[in-house]
């Protein structure tokens, strides 16, 4: 999409995945106030929602510059005791069955009967940040699988999606390291922040013509 271009005569919508405004940790903050900040300086009028595992969906406040605004929370929980249709794992099952059912009043069914279905879906693009050195297996392999868990989701609704600039790996673990690599080749954009997470993205994606930024 150029610069210059809106979807349809409309404000573009973004979906972020992997930071909060509305987090003990400071820099996940500042990571998630950047990206909005960059997005609001190229389109002023784009309605960005913060996807995130969070018990309440309550607007969160993005207050740099002049013109302060709440940014729309599309929750969802992996604890047992959310609801049906906010449990991720739920989601998940979801946007694969809309992705291999090829009828579309079930795809339609599917959409209209889960918010953050039909919110990814009516999303431009989604660009995942990963709390910025979260896309790894350094803190588990459990949590990096369920952390890439709506990042998989999104994919399977076909939404394109770009990986922001953080840090990527290390890997140790064999499942983890086919995750990450199944998710880069489904980028449509990869952005590093550091030389050595470029040549990871290389390896990982080898012979699938990904070039990261």
């Amino acid at each position: 999409m150029s610069p210059s271009s809106e979807p349809h005569g409309r404000p573009i919508k973004f979906a972020l995945f992997g930071a909060s405004l509305d987090t003990g940790n400071m820099g996940v903050s500042a990571l998630a106030a950047s990206v909005i900040g960059l997005v609001l300086r190229h389109r002023p009028g784009a309605e960005i929602k913060l996807f995130i595992g969070n018990r309440s969906s309550t607007p969160q406040q993005y207050s740099k510059g002049v013109n302060p605004r709440l940014v729309q929370i599309i929750n969802f929980r992996w604890s047992p005791k959310s609801r049906f249709h906010e449990h991720i794992a739920v989601i998940f099952l979801l946007a694969c069955l809309w992705r291999l059912v090829p009828f579309r009043p079930v795809r339609e069914c599917i959409i209209r009967n889960n918010q953050w279905l039909r919110e990814i879906a009516e999303s431009d693009l989604a660009g995942d940040i990963c709390g910025g050195d979260s896309f790894s297996d350094i803190y588990g392999v459990r949590r990096f699988t369920f952390g890439t868990v709506p990042v998989l989701a999104a994919i399977m609704m076909k939404t394109p999606l770009c990986l922001l600039p953080q840090t990527y790996g290390p890997f140790k673990h064999r499942v983890s390291k086919q995750i990450a690599s199944w998710i880069m080749s489904h980028a449509t954009a990869i952005m590093s922040r550091d030389e050595e997470s470029i040549e990871l993205v290389k390896f990982l994606t080898r012979g699938q013509s990904k070039k990261p930024l």
